[in-house]
């Protein structure tokens, strides 16, 4: 008898472990959709807050003709290098450890912070007049850093997660975060 209740207990230890490798898998497809999810809204909410902050500090310049003058709101210059520390967007930025050295230095490889309508692209958005708008691209790279020397300013990174034979995987890629705020000019001056 107790032999028999003993192969019983086997049995049922048995079919936990496959019942759990049967869960696992769909466990950590959860879990790195969360972690995924989790990092790119952070980012994109640290980004849109330098936007605001920068588009509000704008706002009430009166020497937006001068580049220089617009540099000291966002803290870096064409390249990405920065210029000023002190700077609203690059205090915010390094706050959230989003520079090269943590919180400080440049700005990562396809990373850009434009004042429009003053440094417009041809795919930014017109603005009406007595607006400005402050636009930060960044790259968001899931595993790893953006300063990494192999990403170069190319955002095509992946993480694939196999969802079984015959299914296609999951993927999960890297991109470019943009974000832009409008603010209305309070001071007239050069619009």
């Amino acid at each position: 008898m107790k032999h028999a209740k003993s192969k019983g207990k086997r049995n049922h230890r048995g079919q936990a472990m496959v019942e759990f490798a049967f869960s696992l898998p769909f466990f950590l497809l959860i879990m790195i959709t969360i972690l995924y999810f989790g990092r790119y809204f952070y980012l994109k909410q640290v980004i849109f807050s330098a936007c605001q902050e920068a588009a509000r500090s704008l706002s009430t310049s009166a020497k937006l003709n001068d580049a220089a003058a617009r540099r000291l709101v966002t803290g870096f210059d064409e390249s990405g290098a920065l210029v000023e520390a002190t700077a609203p967007v690059a205090v915010l930025l390094g706050n959230a450890n989003l520079l090269s050295q943590g919180n400080t230095g440049d700005l990562p490889a396809g990373a850009s912070i434009r004042v429009l309508p003053y440094e417009a692209t041809g795919t930014d958005p017109t603005l009406p007049d007595g607006t400005i708008a402050v636009k930060i691209d960044y790259p968001f790279v899931f595993i790893g850093s953006p300063f990494d020397a192999s990403a170069k300013g190319e955002f095509t990174g992946t993480v694939s997660v196999y969802s079984g034979e015959g299914g296609s995987p999951v993927i999960f890629p890297d991109n470019l975060i943009s974000e832009i705020a409008v603010s209305g000019q309070q001071i007239a001056g050069d619009i």
